[in-house]
């Protein structure tokens, strides 16, 4: 009797998980290539400094590592939009000045599946 009621009280549990994952899903609204050039602009403006491009990536969980010999900042917004089985990505490429300030921004999209 105790087991079927920890199965039942564990499926509970799991089928609670999954609609609060669902839910949460559909509450985020979908990146755009144009909403992130604008969100980054503003954000990230010529002449930022460097701890200031890390923290904007690490804020909003983006993967981003910077690349000493390039003068850059790489990062990835993954699966922005999925189409049957390609999903689409916006690559980030943050250009900084001998300062470590920010020079440039460029964003390109980047397509990935089977």
């Amino acid at each position: 009797m105790k087991t079927i009621y920890l199965l039942v009280l564990a499926l509970i549990s799991l089928i609670l998980l999954i609609t609060v994952r669902a839910y949460a899903k559909q509450e985020e609204k979908p990146i755009s290539l144009k909403s992130l050039q604008a969100d980054l602009e503003a954000n990230l403006p010529v002449g930022t400094p460097f701890d200031k491009i890390k923290e904007y990536f690490d804020v909003r969980k983006v993967e981003c590592s910077y690349v000493e010999k390039t003068d850059a900042f790489y990062a990835i917004f993954r699966n922005i939009e999925t189409s049957g089985s390609v999903s689409k990505s916006i690559a980030v490429e943050v250009l900084v000045d001998e300062q470590r300030r920010l020079k440039k921004i460029v964003l390109k999209p980047v397509y990935t599946g089977p």
